[in-house]
């Protein structure tokens, strides 16, 4: 069974956000066993009980993920800090990126601009002008974790002599999230309480420059420290953190 668990209704957290519970409850012969995994979080518990049929079993389910969730979603954010700062390129010319957090998930890409150039709002240019309607792009471009990384070995001068030493490279989408495909009402007596369709599915890898998705990003870590990102699409390495 799956069980989707609003954390804004259900947990006294700031933060709301829904998170997916896959929950399997049963009992046999005087004793019953509450199981669940949180997938997105890596968590799983189980609770078992003796002495017949009762409730104590959801309970406790429930009274651990009171205290469970909020904690968890506190550490997740914290470590999701590390990924937040400005960074700037070495080589390219006024060519930054800069990364923000709010009350909403992932990370917000609040600023990319390479050679002085607007690159958000050069996505937000590319989205209006497709040939077929997608529907109206929120102002707010935020960042996810594809769950992909992999181990660079990369040489450096170090003074004066080269060095070799290990990175890595995590990948992270940009999602386009279309926020509505009716911004002008209708004449009947709508209250707009039915969303379109979820055309966000469709989107990844849609927008393209020199052969690469645009809405591909990859932070580069030493050490499980973010030393710099990398926009393939723009062929650019932002590898100076401020």
């Amino acid at each position: 069974l799956i069980h989707p668990l609003s954390l804004h209704d259900a947990l006294p957290i700031y933060h709301p956000h829904t998170v997916d519970l896959y929950s399997k409850r049963g009992s046999a012969m005087g004793y019953e066993a509450y199981m669940g995994i949180i997938d997105q979080y890596g968590l799983g518990f189980t609770v078992l009980t003796a002495g017949g049929f009762s409730e104590a079993a959801t309970n406790l389910a429930d009274t651990l993920l009171t205290v469970l969730i909020p904690a968890v979603e506190e550490a997740t954010r914290s470590e999701a800090h590390e990924y937040v700062g400005n960074f700037t390129s070495s080589k390219e010319h006024e060519s930054t990126i800069r990364t923000t957090m709010d009350n909403g998930p992932g990370l917000i890409l609040s600023n990319l601009t390479r050679n002085g150039s607007d690159i958000v709002g050069a996505i937000q240019g590319l989205w209006a002008s497709q040939p077929v309607p997608l529907g109206g792009l929120s102002k707010t471009l935020r960042l996810y974790p594809a769950g992909v990384s992999r181990s660079v070995r990369v040489t450096a001068c170090v003074d004066g002599k080269e060095k070799t030493k290990t990175q890595v490279e995590e990948e992270w989408r940009l999602q386009y999230d279309i926020v509505s495909g009716n911004e002008a009402p209708g004449k009947l007596p709508s209250t707009y309480l039915v969303a379109g369709a979820c055309g966000t599915f469709q989107t990844p890898g849609l927008l393209m420059y020199g052969g690469e998705s645009l809405d591909r990003i990859v932070f580069v870590k030493e050490h499980d420290k973010v030393v710099g990102v990398k926009v393939p699409s723009l062929r650019v390495k932002y590898d100076v953190r401020e």
